[in-house]
């Protein structure tokens, strides 16, 4: 139950100094963010973008606490799988102080999302080895192996994008663009205002739909 709307400043400004407090003085970072994103979306304060904005803090409070791989933890599938049983223990903290089923709900999220996050990890290290042997077998010169790389870290990509990334003339990354449009590992979406390519394959095994 959010608190009034004139008492939500006061609510974030109390919230604001808890996550300045140094995490040594804090429960552990599991616990910790279970509390934190429960008392913000508690609070509220936002008209819109509430529940996107509590999500982001849960890995930055793992993270700020030392958690290892806090910020490649995405809790967003689990949570939106099974939102009526994350709205329900939220409502029984505020009814009842139900803190151990909320607790118990958050930390299977954050295991199951861990679980989810390490398989696509995987799945992306495959697709890369795959795609790295492909771009070795099509060129000698490295570049077409770089290109790769920089679409596993961005999948989106044009032609000056992928010139700028590499250090190479627009014509030299027009060619390296066009042999991976050939091999299957990028697909043209938009001509205008500027050629825009995607590797679909990446997104697709990084959101497990593969």
């Amino acid at each position: 139950v959010p608190p009034p709307p004139f008492a939500a400043a006061d609510a974030m400004s109390d919230l604001e100094v808890y996550l300045a407090r140094n995490p040594r003085s804090r429960p552990h970072p599991l616990i910790d963010a279970a509390l934190v994103h429960y008392q913000f979306e508690t609070i509220h304060p936002f008209a819109d973008g509430n529940g996107r904005v509590g999500r982001i803090l849960i890995p930055l409070i793992l993270k700020k606490g030392g958690v290892p791989g806090a910020d490649m933890l995405y809790v967003s599938p689990f949570i939106e799988s099974s939102r009526d049983e994350y709205i329900n223990l939220m409502y029984e903290v505020s009814r009842v102080g139900a803190w151990d089923d909320w607790i118990d709900y958050f930390l299977r999220a954050v295991r199951v999302s861990a679980e989810m996050g390490t398989a696509a990890a995987d799945r992306l290290r495959a697709l890369h080895d795959d795609y790295a042997k492909l771009a070795v077998e099509q060129s000698q010169s490295g570049n077409l192996r770089r290109l790769v790389d920089i679409l596993f870290a961005s999948p989106v990509i044009t032609i000056p994008s992928a010139a700028q990334g590499l250090g190479v003339t627009y014509p030299t990354a027009q060619a390296l663009v066009e042999r991976l449009v050939s091999a299957g590992v990028l697909t043209e979406v938009l001509q205008k205002p500027a050629r825009t390519f995607i590797a679909i394959r990446i997104v697709r095994v990084a959101r497990a739909d593969a």
